[in-house]
C-alpha cells in the first residue's frame, strides 16, 4: 500500500522501532518516514522486514512534512488520551485539552479518519509523544479508542493497531473507487515503479 505511510518521530527504543517496521511491512506498507533526534539510542533491525521497506530519514519535522506534502499526503498525529499524559511530560509543556490538540483542532477517533486520500500517521517519542512542531504541521490528531482501564498503549502497539486499521480502510476505499480495468493490480495502490523495486 503506497497511500498509507508511517512516520516515526524521535523514537528512543530500538526495539519499538523494529517492532513498528516489522508490523508496517507485515501489513503491506512500503514507505516509512523517520525524524531523527540526537537522543536515539541506536538502530535495530526489524527481523527481516526492513529490507522490504523504503525508510526515508529526515533531520527535522519540517523536512519530513515537506516531503509528505510534496507527495500529496494528509498528516495526522497519534495522541494518547489526555488523562494518560503526566503533568510536564509533553513537548509543549502546555495544558492538553480533552477534545482538542495543540493546534486547536479536534482529536478524532482512528475509525473516523478518511483513508480515501493518501494519509500519513505520525507516532512520537515514547515519553513525550509527537512534538509541538510536528503537531502544528499536521492536518489533525487522532486517538485509539480504549475501553479498558489502561490509559495508553506502547508506541509499537499503537502503531500496529493504527496501521492495520488504515490499511484495511484504504483497501476498502480503493475497492469501491477503482475503475474496473484496474482490478488486476490487486488490493493496493503501489505505482509500477514501486512494484518493480520490490522484485
Amino acid at each position: 500500500v503506497g497511500g498509507l505511510r508511517c512516520v516515526l518521530e524521535c523514537l528512543e527504543d530500538r526495539g519499538n522501532r523494529a517492532a513498528v517496521l516489522r508490523s508496517a511491512e507485515a501489513f503491506g506498507l512500503l514507505h516509512i518516514h523517520e525524524v531523527l533526534c540526537e537522543n536515539v539510542k541506536g538502530r535495530g533491525i526489524a527481523n527481516g522486514g526492513e529490507k522490504w521497506l523504503m525508510v526515508h530519514q529526515h533531520q527535522s519535522a519540517q523536512e519530513c512534512v515537506a516531503c509528505l506534502r510534496t507527495a500529496g499526503f494528509l498528516i495526522f498525529a497519534a495522541v494518547a488520551a489526555p488523562s494518560a499524559i503526566p503533568a510536564g511530560r509533553c513537548w509543549s509543556k502546555a495544558e492538553i485539552s480533552s477534545t482538542e490538540d495543540s493546534a486547536g483542532t479536534d482529536i478524532i477517533p482512528l475509525e473516523s479518519l478518511d483513508f480515501g486520500r493518501p494519509t500519513a500517521l505520525v507516532f512520537g517519542n515514547e515519553s513525550l509523544g509527537v512534538s509541538r512542531e510536528m503537531r502544528a504541521a499536521c492536518d489533525g490528531a487522532f486517538t485509539i479508542s480504549m475501553r479498558g482501564l489502561s490509559e495508553s498503549l506502547n508506541v509499537s502497539v499503537a502503531a500496529a493497531i493504527a496501521l492495520h486499521w488504515g490499511r484495511v480502510a484504504r483497501e476498502a476505499w480503493l475497492a469501491r473507487n477503482r475503475p474496473r480495468e484496474d482490478s488486476a493490480v490487486g488490493d493496493g495502490d503501489l505505482t509500477t515503479e514501486e512494484l518493480e523495486e520490490l522484485e
